[in-house]
């Protein structure tokens, strides 16, 4: 068996799996070789997207593009001038794959269906005779004059050029490897997160949603306005998902537990809500309270709201006092919730953290200090919020990465 090679791809992932075949089609003598930890490649292209792979994002400024990382924005930029979504889009054409792109601008296959984008990836390897040696757990590495020794749980192996495309680890212990071997980590916190609510006041309308929501960490800068899901356990949706990404490290720091304003009337006053209750009560005065309500609302959380502000069911506008519609509207527009812990979004778990990105030239993804020594995806301190961006950090890195 070959132990030697010019070049190693620690991790079959989206970005490991890019970074070879970019690799391979600009070098074509250079034999490549790919160790995986587990017994399957491209696992998180599998159920991405609900197992449709969500495979990037129409977003086609690049310094917009920049703005969905939490994590990266201002260091991406030059990497996302060398390729972009655009490239993105042509190299899955040129490979047989089209894509189509939705109204929230999330990008799929045509076929619908992640495999698609598997089978693509998985020939390109196939094409340029690239192996993935699987049950590979790398131990540790070390730079010798012009190569790497790497020790694995099934052996040694030696190359001239090595690729860390790991993916990130959600604990800190995990990157003890990279760390013994030079390189600079982040500690990982969770990102994409839902939130726990202790007896949450939307039990009972769980599994809806509401389309327009002002969100806000109370005492911080973190606000964003989106849907908003309703769970059993609390809060979830883009809007939140959003949120916790930006978050992150602040959420951790308070063990999660924190405030949360929700105006659910987003961009409008408690004082604008009230008169607009008010204009009900003069025009349709013996109409229930909680049979008419704002074109923000669904008839579920309207309902719900009522109750928060301790309305009868069966109340009427005319019967409501001024000090009651009031109350009503600063519920609506500035809603206080205790949060108490997360849970990972089902979909797609993302942490923060990983290598440290002041350790690496961003337009070649190559580390500063060991020659070389190349890291990509998630495997670095960059993480993006829902819709095809951490994918898009994927295709970048491993291009750029694999390129040289």
């Amino acid at each position: 068996m070959n132990t030697n090679f010019h070049t190693i791809i620690i991790g079959a992932g989206a970005a490991g799996v890019f970074a070879a075949i970019a690799s391979a089609e600009k070098y074509s003598s250079r034999n490549v070789m790919i160790l995986e930890k587990t017994g399957n490649a491209l696992m998180k292209v599998k159920v991405s997207g609900g197992g449709r792979c969500n495979v990037t994002h129409a977003c086609f400024d690049k310094k917009l593009l920049t703005k969905n990382y939490p994590r990266g924005e201002r260091e991406l930029i030059n990497a996302f001038h060398l390729f972009d979504t655009t490239d993105t889009i042509n190299w899955f054409k040129n490979n047989g794959v089209l894509l189509k792109t939705e109204a929230d601008g999330r990008m799929f296959p045509v076929s619908d269906s992640s495999q698609t984008i598997i089978d693509c990836l998985m020939h390109g390897l196939d094409k340029h005779n690239i192996d993935i040696t699987y049950h590979t757990n790398v131990l540790k590495f070390e730079k010798k004059d012009n190569s790497f020794y790497i020790t694995t749980t099934r052996g040694d192996y030696t190359c001239e050029k090595l690729i860390i495309a790991t993916g990130g680890y959600s604990k800190a212990e995990q990157y003890e490897w990279l760390r013994l071997s030079g390189v600079g980590i982040i500690d990982p916190v969770p990102s994409l997160f839902s939130v726990h609510i202790p007896n949450s006041p939307f039990k009972n309308i769980s599994g809806s949603s509401t389309p327009l929501c002002e969100v806000k960490i109370l005492n911080t800068k973190f606000q964003f306005t989106g849907p908003v899901l309703f769970t059993h356990l609390g809060l979830s949706g883009p809007c939140i998902l959003k949120l916790s990404a930006f978050a992150a490290g602040y959420a951790a720091s308070v063990n999660y537990q924190f405030k949360l304003k929700l105006n659910f009337m987003a961009g409008t006053t408690q004082q604008t809500a009230f008169e607009e209750l008010a204009l009900y009560k003069n025009n349709f005065p013996n109409k229930k309270v909680c049979n008419l309500y704002p074109t923000a609302f669904t008839a579920r959380l309207w309902e719900l709201l009522c109750t928060q502000a301790g309305l009868d069911e069966k109340i009427t506008y005319h019967k409501c006092s001024n000090k009651q519609l009031n109350k009503l509207a600063e519920i609506a527009t500035n809603m206080i919730i205790d949060v108490n812990g997360k849970s990972p979004n089902k979909e797609e778990f993302v942490t923060s953290g990983g290598i440290d990105l002041k350790e690496i030239n961003m337009n070649t993804f190559e580390h500063k200090k060991i020659p070389n020594l190349f890291a990509t995806g998630e495997a670095l301190n960059i993480d993006g919020i829902t819709g095809g961006f951490n994918f898009q950090n994927a295709w970048t890195s491993g291009f750029l990465a694999g390129s040289v």
